[in-house]
């Protein structure tokens, strides 16, 4: 694993995976997890429905406006046309994505 990517959790496919980070966040979290006494795991599981609305609440974003309402796809859609807005080749999105391949 080289500096800024991270494991992603187990995908679909059962292939390992990794994640790029800008070197921002790979810090902090490096230093997050310094203080984590040896834990190997970032977190101990996948957020429920309720800790997103907990944390959207305290960053001050609305769950719900007369535009929709924000959801775990809203973030991964947001994603991918952040990476297609770049010019991200078609083929790196969709590994970055995790996309499964569609014959």
């Amino acid at each position: 694993m080289g500096a800024g990517l991270e494991p992603l959790p187990e995908p679909r496919n059962r292939k390992e995976a990794y994640q790029p980070l800008p070197p921002q966040v790979a810090q902090l979290l490096a230093e997050w997890v310094a203080g984590r006494n040896g834990a190997t795991k970032l977190f101990d599981r996948i957020p429920a429905m309720e800790t997103f609305r907990r944390d959207l609440e305290a960053a001050t974003i609305p769950y719900e406006t007369e535009q929709g309402v924000l959801d775990f796809h809203a973030l991964r859609t947001t994603f991918i046309t952040t990476l297609a807005r770049r010019d991200v080749p078609l083929a790196a999105a969709r590994r970055l994505s995790r996309a499964l391949a569609r014959d």
